[in-house]
């Protein structure tokens, strides 16, 4: 289950259809059914809008990577990645339900096996065959930091 942050509504924010994507929002939570009643949102007033309390939600953030709408000579990278505890306001750590860590760890390993393989010669991340592709054709540049390939 995809969850749209910044929405207008918690429920909203569960009716978010990734694959149209007409605001090309370029990060969202991933969850399922049976996390949902562990889903936090905080609201904003300053801008009217809920965001995903992630520190105490389960969920795991997609950041979707790609070219973003300012340049298609930038390769950003994605990124899958969830707080498995958190502290309390008394700074004691809770962690999070052993079947949420469970499933994301899982999808972790799925994903990883299924889509991602080293090129220390792009980067000491695992990066998609596409990307590694897309990088040799255009003969593109890791940046420092590691956030982007990018043709110069």
């Amino acid at each position: 289950m995809f969850i749209r942050n910044n929405a207008p509504s918690p429920r909203m924010a569960f009716e978010y259809d990734i694959v149209n994507n007409k605001e090309q929002v370029f990060q969202v939570y991933l969850t399922k059914e049976e996390f949902r009643n562990k889903v936090m949102f905080k609201f904003i007033d300053s801008k009217s809008y809920y965001y995903v309390y992630d520190t105490k939600s389960d969920v795991i953030e997609f950041s979707i990577g790609g070219f973003y709408p300012y340049s298609s000579r930038e390769l950003h990278r994605g990124r899958f990645y969830y707080v498995f505890g958190y502290y309390d306001s008394e700074e004691n750590v809770v962690q999070k339900d052993f079947e949420f860590i469970n499933w994301a760890d899982d999808l972790f390993k799925d994903f990883k096996k299924q889509f991602l393989k080293k090129a220390p010669e792009l980067t000491s991340d695992f990066i998609s065959d596409r990307a590694i592709e897309w990088a040799k054709r255009n003969h593109a540049k890791p940046m420092e930091g590691g956030q982007k390939l990018v043709i110069s």
